[in-house]
C-alpha cells in the first residue's frame, strides 16, 4: 500500500455525520470519499467494503493484463492490448480537497442533483481518475498538437476562471513554492477528467495528482505527485474537465510524452480497424476507491447522441466494463459496435471519453465523448 506523498490541506473534515452526508450527495457519481486522517488505509477499507462489485472481479491488475482477457472477436488484436497498455501508463489519481461553493444544484438542462452541491463549501478529501492528455516541454513545441496558450470555452456550462501559466516566472508547483531556490526551467502536464471530479479554479488550488501508482506493491517514491494550478477548459453540460500542473521534472515531462506518441495512434487504428465490427469493447483504465491502478473490460451497449459531425454536442456511452467509487473521470475507449454492413457512423471519430456515473455494476455512463488528444 502506498503512503500518501500528495499535497496537504489543514482543517480537513473527519465528523463522521458530515462525511455520511457528502457520501449521499454524490449520488450514483463514482468519486471515493475519504472519512479518515489516515486517506491511503481509508481508501484500502472503502475497497473491500464496497456495495456495488464486492468482489472486484472485473478489476485487472495493470501487470497480470493479458490478451486473453479481452473477448473473443478482440482477443488476437495486437494492437488493442497495445493501446491499453499507454493508456493504462497515463492514467493518473486525482485527490480533491475542497468542495466549490460554485455548483449548480442541478446539471444543466436535467433535473438531476449536481454532485456534491449540498456540501458546496466542505474540506473533504474526494479521490478520482483523470487522464494524461498532453504535456508541453520548455524550450520545444507541445507534445501532442501545437502550443494552445489560451482558455477554451463552450457554449453550454463553459469555463469562465481560466488562470493560465505564466512561463516567465520561476516554476509554480508545490515544491517550488516553498523553496528559496525554484526551478526556473518548467513545463506543464494537462490532465483531462470530469467537471464533477474537479469543478473549478478553488478545487483545483486544493487538488493534488499522482502518476505510476500501477500496483498494491508500489512504494511512496515510485509515485510521482503533482499540484494543481489551473483549469485549461470545462464544461458542466459536458461533465468534462482539463487541469493543468506545472513540473520542473524535465524527465517526466519526456516519459509521458513517448506514451503520449504512441497513445492516439493505436487509439485511430483500432476505431478504424473495427468500423465494420459488429461486437462492441470498452476498457477502463481508473483507481477504483484510490486504489492501485486497475484494467477492465466489457463492452459498450448504448449510446445518447445530441447534434451531429457538423454540430456535435454531446455523444455519451453506457457500457459495461467494471467501475467503483474512485473511478470517476477515468478515460474510457470504445470501439466496433457497428453492424457490418453498414459504414462506421460520424461518431465513430470520438472513440474516447471519461468516465461520469456508476448506475450498478453492469451499467456505467461517459461523459461527453471527445477526440484524441482532447487539448
Amino acid at each position: 500500500m502506498m503512503t500518501s506523498n500528495e499535497p496537504d490541506i489543514e482543517d480537513l473534515t473527519f465528523d463522521p455525520t458530515v462525511i455520511a452526508t457528502v457520501v449521499e450527495d454524490q449520488g450514483t457519481f463514482e468519486m471515493e470519499v475519504c472519512g479518515s486522517d489516515t486517506p491511503e488505509v481509508d481508501l484500502y477499507k472503502g475497497y473491500w467494503r464496497c456495495q456495488k462489485d464486492p468482489k472486484h472481479d472485473g478489476f485487472i491488475q495493470i501487470s497480470k493484463f493479458s490478451k486473453a482477457h479481452l473477448p473473443g472477436p478482440f482477443q488476437d488484436d495486437e494492437d488493442i492490448f497495445r493501446t491499453i497498455e499507454p493508456q493504462a501508463f497515463l492514467t493518473v489519481r486525482l485527490r480533491v480537497y475542497y468542495i466549490s461553493t460554485e455548483r449548480p444544484k442541478l446539471f444543466p438542462g436535467s433535473s438531476k442533483p449536481y454532485p456534491f452541491a449540498n456540501s458546496a463549501g466542505k474540506k473533504v478529501s474526494r479521490v478520482g481518475t483523470g487522464r494524461v492528455d498532453s504535456v508541453y516541454i520548455p524550450s520545444e513545441r507541445w507534445a501532442r498538437r501545437g502550443s494552445r496558450e489560451r482558455g477554451k470555452t463552450d457554449a453550454k456550462g463553459s469555463n469562465s476562471d481560466v488562470s493560465l501559466l505564466n512561463y516567465d516566472g520561476p516554476c509554480p508547483c508545490h515544491v517550488c513554492r516553498n523553496s528559496t531556490n525554484p526551478a526556473q526551467i518548467w513545463g506543464k502536464v494537462t490532465i483531462v477528467t470530469s467537471t464533477h471530479v474537479l469543478f473549478d479554479q478553488s478545487e483545483v488550488k486544493h487538488s493534488g495528482v499522482a502518476l505510476f501508482y500501477d500496483e498494491d506493491t508500489t512504494r511512496a517514491d515510485q509515485v510521482v505527485t503533482l499540484s494543481g494550478h489551473s483549469v485549461g477548459y470545462k464544461s458542466k453540460y459536458k461533465d468534462m474537465c482539463v487541469l493543468y500542473c506545472p513540473t520542473h521534472d524535465l524527465d517526466l515531462l519526456k516519459k509521458l510524452n513517448d506514451a503520449l506518441l504512441m497513445y492516439p495512434g493505436y487509439v485511430n487504428r483500432i476505431t478504424q480497424k473495427h468500423a465494420r465490427t459488429e461486437s462492441s469493447l470498452a476498457f477502463v483504465t481508473s483507481h477504483p476507491h484510490g486504489c492501485s491502478k486497475k484494467v477492465s473490460i466489457g463492452a459498450w451497449t448504448d449510446k445518447e447522441e445530441q447534434g451531429d459531425n457538423e454540430t456535435l454536442e454531446r455523444i455519451r456511452y453506457t457500457y459495461t466494463a467494471s467501475t467503483c467509487h474512485g473511478s470517476s473521470g477515468a478515460p474510457v475507449c470504445l470501439v466496433g459496435g457497428w453492424p457490418a454492413e453498414s459504414q462506421a457512423a460520424w461518431w465513430a471519430l470520438y472513440p474516447l471519453a471519461t468516465h461520469s456515473d456508476g448506475f450498478r455494476k453492469d451499467c456505467n455512463k461517459s461523459g461527453n465523448a471527445y477526440r484524441v488528444p482532447f487539448m
